[in-house]
Order: C-alpha cells, then structure tokens, then sequence
C-alpha cells in the first residue's frame, strides 16, 4: 500500500489544456506534424498540401482542406488531434485583451505591424492614407504631424482622428523606432539579445541565445528560417514601394519625383559621390538661366562634379525597329538639355560663380538622366543604341529600383556596398 501510495504521489496529474494560454499555445503551433501520430494517407494529403506544422493546420478551415484536396477521412482524423491539444480548426486565437502596457515588446510589436487595414476609423482618413501610401501603423507613427498635414493627403480632422487611434495603443506620431529597445526578463538568464525581424510580409520580435538557438517572442509563427534587418533596409524597402507608387501615378510630375529622389538620395548616388546638390542656378547673364535637377558632388575633392537630370516616367524611351533601333525624341531632347548645361561649365567665368556660390566645380561634366521604363529591349539593342551617345548614361526608372533591390538583397547577406 505505501509503495502503491508513492506511485500515486509521483504521477503527474494531466490538466486540461488551456486553449487561452498563449505558451501552450506556441508550443502546439510551432509543432512539426512529423511530430504527430497521424496514418499514411493523411501525411501524404498534408504534404501534398504544403502544411508543415500544427499552426498551419489549424488555421485551415475545414472547406480550404476539402479544397486541397484532403478527404473526409482524414479531416475526422485531424480533427481528434487537434482536440486533444484543446484547438480546432479554422482557429483564430484572439487574445484576451488587456489594458495595453506602452513598456510592453509584444504589444508595441504587434501594434507596429498591424496594417492600416485592421484599425477602425473613417473612410476620409483611411482613403488619405492609401494616398500617403503608409500601410502600417509602424509606418504611420513615425511620421510627424507636421509631414502628415505637408502631404495634403490628410487633413487636421483626419490627423487629429489617427492621433487618438494610436493613443489607445499607447503609441504617438513621430517616433523613432530606431531608437526602441526591449528587454525580456523572463529570457535574460538564456538570452543574448532581442531583435526585431522581418519574415514575409510581417515584423517578428525573436530572442537570439547564446548557442545560436532563436525563439519567437510574440504571436505564433512557423517559420524554417530568419534573417535579421535593419532600420535602413526597412527604410529602403518602403522607399522603392513609394517610388512604384510613384511612377505609376499618371499625373506624377518632375517636381515630385525630384522631391522624393532629394529625401532619398542613395537611389542616385554611388560610392563615388556623396551628395546630390537639386536647385542650383546656372546664370547665363542677360540669356536667363539653367537649373540642372542634380549636380553630383564627389567624395573625392579631386574630382569634379557630374550632371543629372529626371524626367518623367511615362516618357517612351526606344526606337525598337529591326533595322534601326534608337533613343526616342524624348531621350534625344533630353540628351540635348543637359549638353547646355555641360556647355555652361565650359567658361571659366561661370565655373568660378558656381564654386564661389555653391562650392561644386564642373566641368566636361558626365551627364546622366533619369527616364521612362525600361519595356522589352534586349541587353544587346540596348547596348547597340548606347553607343549614340556616348557622354550622357540614361537609366529608366526601372533601373533604379533594381539598383536599391540589389542593395537591400546585399545587406541581408552582411554586405553594406552600393551597386555602381
């Protein structure tokens, strides 16, 4: 009797799982199915289906199976083993809400990456933000009042509005998230750091321990791998969507584009300059004056400054006719414009005013403009119609945005170097 007793003591008595308690809930979802007892058939329809682990199972209703084509059957069986960890499927794990804690890393988190999508408010204010293309509440509080208002898209009503929806989640305008930092205490013993990722289309708070290991600290993911990112390269990635946004606005106008390529000028710039100067005015005495969109200021004081000018998006950029394949009208004036302002540099006198008001000298500048799409011509037809004009690079915007895709490519892989 004492040793049956003892036996007794020492068995674990088996609790309910609890269905609100988001570790169980974590540890159910990051499950490999490979984990699970489940017969042949039903394995075979999963990876059929792609579905790897628990998470990706349960958040399937039972039609989206049926659809993919998992039988009767196998549902009845899914079905049991997700009872037995207290889910279901078609899950949804709404959480129990709380009185929202602005100290909080898993709060903060997910109300950073929620999409404009999920919050409640008006359509005037949900429409100005579409047009101010922010697509998330991270994107949103880190705009200021003042550049909300700027914009025109949003008025002081509409401002006013966004400014008590971040309020309720303990957020506010013009944060700089650059500077957040989040301390897990229940992982300190364990952890080395805490960061912030992005996985797919969603940021994702992780903590990195000192083997190498990594946990996801906020809401469920199943995911087989991470990288890690920084503020710059979120920077860039929402730049290159505005930039799309951009040149497929019909009525876009140089003056926007310049705007945008002022604030974001790396997507200009390579590791041989350091500044795209906009607005400088090349006087030509009583003949009026010139005003290049960029001179390109170089790192090296040796070297002298370069030429470049945008123009728009919707410009045709080639001549693609079999025998005699060539840059458009619009290239060619283009082409003839900045050749002005090259003749400009070519008087000592104008080079001295430039240097004396400006501090940029020029001169036999290289000229580069910024034009149109990049269409269906081929490397070689491409190359074939460089050769007319052989001073002056004309890029399409096309070719930018692969340019900064290229950089944000490399500086996940550790590289920090610009393409040239």
């Amino acid at each position: 009797m004492k040793s049956k007793a003892k036996s007794q003591q020492n068995t674990p008595i088996k609790q309910s799982p609890d269905p609100n308690d988001p570790h169980f809930i974590s540890e159910c979802f990051s499950k490999s199915l490979d984990a699970i007892e489940i017969s042949v058939r039903t394995a075979n329809a999963l990876k059929h289906a792609n579905i790897r682990t628990i998470g990706e199972l349960a958040q399937n209703t039972v039609a989206e199976l049926l659809a993919m084509g998992i039988g009767r059957k196998s549902l009845l069986e899914l079905e049991e083993i997700l009872a037995e960890m207290g889910l279901s499927l078609g899950w949804e794990n709404t959480p129990i809400k709380q009185s929202p804690d602005p100290n909080d890393p898993y709060f903060i988190l997910e109300c950073l990456s929620k999409s404009i999508d999920e919050i409640e408010m008006s359509v005037r204010t949900a429409n100005g933000l579409l047009h101010a293309n922010i697509r998330t509440i991270g994107q949103l509080v880190q705009k200021t009042e003042e550049e909300l208002l700027a914009g025109k898209a949003l008025g002081p009503k509409s401002v006013f509005e966004l400014k008590e929806v971040l309020a309720e989640m303990s957020l506010s305008l013009g944060m700089d998230l650059r500077t957040m930092q989040f301390n897990s205490e229940k992982d300190s013993e364990k952890s080395q750091f805490v960061a912030i990722g992005l996985l797919g289309n969603r940021l994702k708070l992780f903590s990195f321990h000192r083997d190498g290991r990594f946990v996801f600290l906020d809401k469920i993911s199943t995911y087989g791998g991470v990288y890690v990112i920084t503020s710059e390269t979120l920077r860039l990635k929402q730049a290159v969507e505005e930039l799309e946004t951009l040149i497929n606005v019909k009525n876009v106008r140089e003056e926007d584009l310049q705007e945008f390529f002022e604030k974001n000028q790396e997507f200009i710039l390579n590791d041989e300059y350091k500044k795209a100067h906009s607005k400088v005015v090349l006087q030509k005495d009583k003949r009026g004056s010139l005003v290049p969109d960029f001179i390109l200021e170089p790192y090296n004081p040796e070297r002298l400054c370069d030429i470049l000018d945008l123009k728009l998006p919707s410009a045709k950029v080639w001549i693609l006719k079999k025998n005699r394949p060539r840059f458009s009208y619009a290239v060619l004036e283009a082409v003839a414009q900045l050749r002005e302002y090259s003749h400009f540099f070519e008087e000592e006198d104008n080079r001295s005013k430039i240097l004396q008001e400006y501090g940029l000298l020029a001169y036999k500048p290289k000229l580069f403009v910024i034009i149109g799409r990049r269409g269906p011509v081929t490397p070689l037809v491409r190359r074939r119609i460089e050769i007319g004009t052989p001073d002056t690079t004309v890029l399409t915007y096309d070719d930018i945005i692969e340019k900064i895709r290229q950089t944000i490519f490399l500086t996940r892989k550790g590289k920090s170097e610009m393409i040239s």
